[in-house]
């Protein structure tokens, strides 16, 4: 099977509950990088790579100290419909 890097994407989601994304892999990871540095005030410089998630019914993201020095984290939810 061979994809193009958005259907990998895709692909890889389906497979996997945590996936990292590289900053600036691709246009609509660089837009996506953009509009939250427009949103957050903070250089697009300044970002970490993406980390998808798939959390089910029973999971749930808690407030937690990993030693990174992050200013902040940006969760965005994505629905399929």
């Amino acid at each position: 099977m061979r994809f193009d890097k958005h259907e990998e994407h895709a692909f890889l989601l389906i497979l996997l509950d945590h996936v990292f994304i590289r900053r600036n892999q691709d246009a609509i990871i660089s837009a996506v990088e953009e509009r939250l540095s427009i949103w957050n005030q903070l250089p697009a410089s300044h970002q970490e790579d993406m980390q998808v998630l798939r959390y089910g019914p029973t999971n749930k993201y808690g407030a937690h100290m990993d030693g990174l020095g992050r200013v902040m984290s940006v969760l965005i939810y994505l629905i399929r419909e």
